[in-house]
């Protein structure tokens, strides 16, 4: 169970930490204990004491001189703004007027803040930068490294007041000032910026807490200085925004994220950070070194923190498209400064860029996997969360590139403002990811006589550094998890979710990942939500695949591993399997996952083992589908209907919850902070191991016409599933066992035939051979008879 502020989790957290690592933070500690003081200092003596001031003696004494020099290096982060008219232009032809973000400016200068991509958070007006708007209390004025924030208890949880004091809202403000001229937009983004100055005295608040949190002001005050330069700024604005930038960067500087066990994605924000700085104020006197450092540290932590195949090392997908945000900037940094951008740092946002093409599929919109807080790194875009990662994809491309099959016009927006725009224009893209499939394929002569959608090709992949397996073809589309819980040894944004599915149809996520809802509110939530129980995957005897030893950490961590994965004419088929119950309850439990061409999926889980155990299998469906009526098990929403088919060992029931409290069961978090209840089928009870569970899962199953008989494997034999449909008939046959006979041998984890009539169409066969992993498939018309 989560409980950051134990003593028990502390001396766990210490056990997760190299000597190396505690001998820094023993050092930091000691360090801020010596410059702690009761009563803060003034930012202008701070200044004085550090000697952060301007390099340049004439530019801290002639504020025309700073202003003219801020004046002169506009547009260099966004050049895409330089041209008002070709901007605005640009924006019009991509589905995002004008007018959309000069709204949103307008609710802003009533108080009304754009938060977390989703949601909305009244602050009024002036802002108290303070204050937790959701429950009300204020954050104490104290030395920043006397603050907990891990454990606040009444106080809340720090990151609503953290989006606040982000002030992404200001960079609206900017863009909007950039598109109507209105200097009102302008004098509201520096008085914000200057408020925050004068109630955020150096070190002291829990906006000074957290060097991540400073680095993402920074770049939202470069930004929104590179729209407006110093229009609607008194002298005592730009005096003052500026000694605090510094302060800023210097506190980031002696603060890096730099400890062995969670050199995560903030070390990536906050050295891109310190980039943004140096780059856009280099007449302050330590510009140098933070450029620097910043992208030193940005360009070598992001090759490291992001696989060959473009996900994320975290194991969050959402966090995947904060770390591409940085890129995007630690692009238009060096291009600004002058410097050639790294040809590693190019490749990475390629495959990063690919990875989203990959996992979005036909819609655009990646499942959101792992952890996500709503955060971003870029606020260059009015549209909601939900395409922040296609909207990322699409500023990574290179000038020039066609838009990818998967993108939207509006996708376009990000890279209008970052002077990246490619065409406008709707064509097929290639992915950037490294996608690759597990072994061979061989192919006879084929009969292509699949279905309406059916009939789309393959676009199935084996993301092996990863451990996704992406499936589907035409409007359907399907995700399975069989990677590493999370990165590094706390793995602080992964999840307990080893072979969980998410599946989509005609670009809607039906069943989906919980998602997140807390971080630091409700440890009985946060653990839910990260939990295996809340996830499209199996748990035993109520416990979850990995062990929680705090929020932010795990300890004992499920290994997962791919048996095979593959395609053939007509079938796509993935078998993985994970460690996580072994310890505990000696159970193994693996998963395969079928599609067939006539729009339906199989998944079959076999769980090895002695003895009875309580067994549960979760489907998570989306906020959205009510709940089914009759015997029949089919849940639908305003656009389809899901029908499922199930096959389940003596002993198991099946149950539909909607908001469950005990356990909780049936909720799903869409954004930050928010969480509603949603239908999930649970199928649960005690049974003798081993055992098989047999599901069949196809979007608008009745509708279609199909049919569906499920026989789950009996002693030795294997599981058959048959599927009728308007081209034929479909004969799984599923099973882990050996064969010796006919022309393959190996470990076989799939035959499947494809009849029309009475007439064997074709016949694909998963098999791999003793000696590893490899899958071959067999398309023959005539393998047998």
């Amino acid at each position: 169970m989560s409980g950051a502020g134990s003593t028990r989790w502390r001396a766990r957290r210490l056990l997760a930490m190299s000597p190396s690592e505690i001998a820094l933070r023993a050092m930091r500690a000691a360090r801020e204990s010596t410059r702690r003081r009761s009563e803060p200092l003034s930012q202008d003596q701070v200044a004085t004491l550090l000697d952060v001031a301007a390099a340049d003696a004439d530019v801290r004494s002639d504020l025309s001189a700073l202003r003219s020099l801020v004046a002169s290096t506009r547009f260099t982060l966004l050049p895409g703004a330089s041209d008002g008219r070709k901007l605005a232009e640009l924006l019009v032809a991509s589905g995002c007027p004008p007018d959309s973000t000069v709204t949103a400016a307008d609710a802003i200068l009533e108080g009304k803040l754009p938060a977390f991509g989703s949601t909305v958070i009244d602050t009024g007006r002036p802002i108290d930068w303070h204050l937790d708007p959701q429950t009300g209390r204020r954050w104490p004025l104290q030395h920043w490294s006397l603050l907990d924030f891990r454990s606040a208890g009444q106080l809340g949880d720090p990151r609503y007041v953290w989006e606040v004091n982000r002030q992404h809202h200001a960079v609206t403000l900017a863009r909007a000032f950039v598109l109507s001229g209105d200097a009102r937009y302008a004098r509201e983004a520096w008085r914000d910026m200057r408020s925050w100055t004068e109630m955020n005295p150096p070190y002291f608040g829990v906006n000074w807490s957290s060097a991540l949190e400073l680095a993402l002001r920074l770049i939202s005050w470069a930004s929104v200085i590179d729209l407006i330069g110093v229009q609607g700024a008194a002298d005592d604005d730009i005096r003052s925004v500026f000694t605090s930038a510094s302060l800023q960067a210097d506190h980031v500087s002696d603060n890096l994220s730099v400890y062995a066990s969670s050199r995560n994605n903030h070390l990536i924000g906050e050295a891109v950070g310190l980039l943004v700085a140096g780059t856009k104020f280099p007449f302050l006197k330590a510009a140098r070194r933070w450029l620097d450092a910043g992208r030193r540290v940005a360009v070598r932590e992001i090759v490291a923190q992001v696989f060959p195949d473009g996900a994320s090392r975290e194991q969050a997908f959402r966090y995947g498209t904060f770390v591409l945000e940085f890129a995007l900037l630690v692009r238009s940094c060096l291009v600004a400064a002058g410097l050639p951008v790294d040809d590693e740092l190019e490749r990475c946002m390629s495959r990063m860029a690919g990875f989203i093409l990959a996992t979005g599929g036909p819609s655009g919109v990646p499942p959101s996997i792992g952890d996500d807080d709503g955060g971003m790194a870029l606020c260059l875009s009015d549209g909601g969360r939900e395409r922040q990662a296609m909207r990322a994809a699409v500023a990574a491309m290179s000038p020039g590139c066609a838009l990818p099959r998967a993108a939207l016009r509006s996708d376009m927006e990000a890279a209008a403002w970052l002077g990246v725009a490619g065409e406008a224009e709707q064509r097929p893209g290639a992915s950037g990811a490294e996608m690759r499939v597990v072994g061979r394929s061989r192919s006879g002569p084929t009969t292509d006589d699949t279905p309406d959608e059916g009939a789309a090709q393959a676009t199935a992949a084996w993301l092996s550094d990863s451990g996704y397996f992406v499936g589907g073809r035409g409007r359907h589309h399907g995700i399975v998890d069989c990677g590493p819980l999370g990165y590094l040894s706390i793995a602080a944004h992964g999840h307990a979710d080893c072979l969980s599915v998410a599946l989509a149809y005609d670009g809607l996520w039906y069943l989906v990942d919980p998602g997140t809802y807390c971080y630091h509110r409700d440890a009985e939530w946060r653990d839910h939500f990260r939990g295996t129980a809340a996830h499209n995957t199996v748990t035993v005897d109520g416990s979850d695949q990995s062990e929680m030893l705090g929020p932010f950490m795990w300890g004992r961590k499920a290994r997962a591993s791919a048996t095979a994965a593959g395609v053939g004419a007509h079938f796509e088929f993935f078998e993985g399997r994970h460690d996580g119950y072994a310890k505990a309850a000696g159970v193994l439990h693996s998963r395969t996952v079928v599609f067939g061409a006539a729009g339906y999926w199989v998944v079959v889980d076999r769980l090895e083992g002695a003895g009875a155990h309580d067994v549960r299998c979760t489907f998570q469906f989306a906020p959205g589908f009510g709940l089914p009526s009759g015997d029949d098990l089919a849940l639908s929403c305003d656009r389809f209907a899901v029908d499922m088919w199930s096959a389940t060992p003596d002993g198991v029931s099946r149950s539909v919850v909607l908001g469950g409290e005990s356990p909780s069961c049936g909720w799903v978090s869409e954004g930050f902070g928010q969480k509603e209840q949603a239908p999930a089928v649970r199928f649960g009870g005690r049974c003798n191991l081993p055992a098989e569970f047999m599901f069949v899962i196809v979007p608008e199953g009745r509708h279609r016409g199909l049919t569906v008989e499920c026989s789950p494997s009996a002693g030795a034999a294997c599981g058959a599933v048959e599927v009728g449909h308007e081209g034929g008939l479909d004969r799984l046959f599923l099973g882990s066992g050996d064969t010796r006979e006919g022309r393959f041998e190996g470990r076989f984890g799939l035959v499947a035939e494809r009849a029309s009539g009475r007439e064997l169409v074709g016949m694909d066969v998963a098999y791999w051979t003793d000696a590893g992993a490899e899958v071959d498939f067999l398309r023959v018309p005539n393998l047998i008879g």
